[in-house]
């Protein structure tokens, strides 16, 4: 991040995704996700190149080397190192934290699970991942009942209302009440990198269920609390990890030390306070101030893996994500 640099907030440029302009462009955009090393605009002839991207590698393994990120003077991604950090796009606010309207007691949530419910919600809809995310809860089932919704593993169905639209509604009113009901909720994001974090992670903390999570290894950095979430990889095995829970389970003393920001209306991460409430300014306004005032910029204008950096998969022997990962490094090493 440009923490040193003046933002002049200068929204004069022209933006256009009209490619007959590319040979007069100062800067060009690319969205990460629908980058494609045969059709790069050439000759560069100096051009600042913007590599915009929300999306972890699963999308594009490109994106993971240095090779490919070299190509780039600006980024905007997850990544509190970017030049744009957009680590908290999927973060509602500090309020949804806090609020309780969706909230239920301990109590209450006990009443719901002697009427049925699992202690744990598992809710996906996309199965095959980089980081092997069914696998876990594959595992985690043997020990511990798991309402299982979405394609992924399932073994109940979502109720009528939800069916069609709770991928496209995160924060939904109605999606935030049926999650409220669970004391757990899986939250495995689809890939590992420094910074990575979704909906998956923020959309139970914001309905009052306390997270089993995986995925960005910092995480720590932006929970609400010490004691917010599960970390799955805090545990040695699996099976740990379900004494763990189960324990929790049991205990309503335990299991509401995870849930301050709700029963005590508690944040205590400072850093997640001041990212959140930092001005918020434009993608385009940002890139346009860099193109007026180059010169404050010029020793920052590169790209590197601490913008974007993520691992390989696990399991590489039998996984054929690792298998993708290294066909994409050779066609990135051509770049």
């Amino acid at each position: 991040m440009l923490d040193n640099v003046p933002i002049h907030i200068n929204c004069e440029c022209m933006l256009t995704n009209n490619r007959k302009f590319v040979e007069k462009a100062k800067a060009i955009i690319f969205y990460g996700s629908q980058f494609d090393i045969y059709d790069l605009p050439l000759p560069r002839n100096g051009t600042i190149w913007v590599l915009i991207n929300d999306e972890s590698p699963k999308n594009n393994p490109l994106l993971l080397f240095n090779e490919t990120l070299n190509l780039f003077n600006i980024s905007s991604t997850f990544s509190r190192y970017s030049n744009f950090p957009t680590t908290l796009q999927y973060f509602s606010s500090i309020d949804s934290l806090l609020d309780t309207k969706h909230f239920k007691s301990i109590k209450e949530k006990n009443a719901l699970q002697k009427k049925g419910i699992a202690p744990i919600m598992y809710l996906q809809s996309t199965c095959s991942t980089p980081i092997l995310r069914d696998e876990y809860v594959k595992q985690l089932m043997e020990y511990v009942q798991i309402d299982s919704y979405g394609d992924c593993l399932n073994n109940k169905r979502l109720p009528e209302s939800l069916r069609e639209d709770y991928l496209n509604n995160f924060y939904g009113s109605e999606i935030l009440e049926f999650m409220s009901e669970y004391k757990f909720v899986i939250a495995i994001e689809n890939a590992e990198c420094e910074d990575y974090i979704t909906e998956k992670l923020w959309k139970p903390l914001v309905a009052g269920a306390v997270p089993i999570y995986k995925g960005a290894s910092t995480v720590r950095d932006w929970l609400p609390n010490s004691k917010s979430t599960i970390l799955i990889d805090d545990f040695d095995n699996i099976k740990d990890l379900a004494k763990f829970i189960l324990k929790m389970n049991s205990n309503d003393t335990l299991y509401n030390e995870f849930l301050k920001h709700k029963t005590e209306h508690i944040i205590s991460n400072t850093y997640l306070i001041q990212t959140a409430n930092k001005e918020k300014i434009a993608i385009e306004c940002f890139i346009c101030d860099i193109l007026t005032n180059q010169h404050l910029y010029r020793n920052s204008l590169s790209v590197s893996t601490k913008h974007y950096n993520c691992s390989n998969p696990r399991n590489q022997h039998s996984n054929s994500w690792a298998w993708f990962w290294k066909h994409e490094k050779s066609a990135g090493s051509s770049i």
